[in-house]
């Protein structure tokens, strides 16, 4: 759905919340919108266990401490981009099973990005790509107290990126308005905002009863890291490895001098030829 709309500034509840109606979500979230904030995670993850809601989410114009994986930052220029975290409440149960939700949601928004006609990438284990450019990233945190998790996922996704920001931004990134619709026009934020929440509680959900399973076949579709080549940087050290694809657990699957082996957190970095 791609409308006129003067600037990201015309957020308005009302209207995400229109979208919302007859979804599985409806009535079932907390929806916090704030003009500028230090970092929507950051609110999402300390008032998540006050909130009477199932899922307490915060949506922001700006945001003046994002940041993305490893405590990186993430610029968050105004009128421009979507900042959001939606999180819940779960038993302490449930944390060892949490390890591929990243892997889940990046399934789920690639499936969105992909119905405004954008065929995006996955690469390993959080980032969302357009022709091998950063389009969008994903956060997973938690937090236990007592017996209770507290889990927020963070999205970060390019709309219309101010020009001249290549300097302010370490890697190759995009956005939907370049990707879609050209420079001269505006997207419908407040619609795509409710199509975000919408598929990250659905993958939520999903995970929690099924685990992993039903999201791996979806992601081998979007996978841009699988028989290429790549730099894994882990522990301070680089080493080169052809990737082989994803394990049940969410490990990298990777080759390293005719030996395949498992890694489960580093920075992968295409190998160019």
């Amino acid at each position: 759905m791609i409308k006129t709309s003067s600037s990201n500034s015309d957020l308005q509840e009302a209207l995400i919340r229109a979208h919302l109606v007859n979804s599985e979500v409806q009535g079932a979230i907390d929806l916090r919108l704030c003009d500028s904030i230090g970092s929507t995670s950051d609110f999402v993850m300390s008032n998540a266990v006050n909130s009477s809601d199932d899922y307490l989410v915060c949506v922001a114009n700006h945001q003046t401490d994002g940041r993305g994986r490893n405590g990186r930052q993430w610029y968050s220029p105004a009128n421009s981009n979507i900042y959001m975290s939606v999180g819940c409440q779960l038993p302490d149960e449930y944390l060892s099973s949490l390890g591929g939700l990243s892997i889940a949601c990046g399934v789920s928004i690639a499936k969105v990005i992909s119905e405004l006609g954008v065929k995006p990438q996955l690469k390993w284990p959080n980032d969302i790509l357009v022709l091998g450019k950063k389009l969008a990233g994903i956060l997973i945190e938690t937090r236990i107290k007592g017996r209770e998790i507290t889990v927020v996922i963070g999205l970060g996704l390019n709309v219309a990126m101010p020009d001249k920001t290549e300097d302010l931004i370490g890697q190759p990134w995009t956005d939907l308005r370049s990707s879609i619709i050209g420079k001269s026009a505006e997207f419908d934020n407040n619609w795509l905002i409710a199509k975000l929440i919408m598929s990250l509680v659905s993958a939520y959900n999903m995970y929690k009863q099924d685990g992993i399973k039903s999201f791996l076949k979806d992601w081998t579709k979007y996978d841009v890291l699988k028989g290429q080549d790549v730099v894994v940087q882990a522990n301070g050290r680089e080493e080169r490895a052809r990737v082989i694809g994803l394990n049940n657990d969410c490990s990298l699957r990777v080759e390293v001098g005719g030996c395949e082996k498992s890694i489960y957190a580093a920075d992968v970095k295409i190998k160019f030829k």
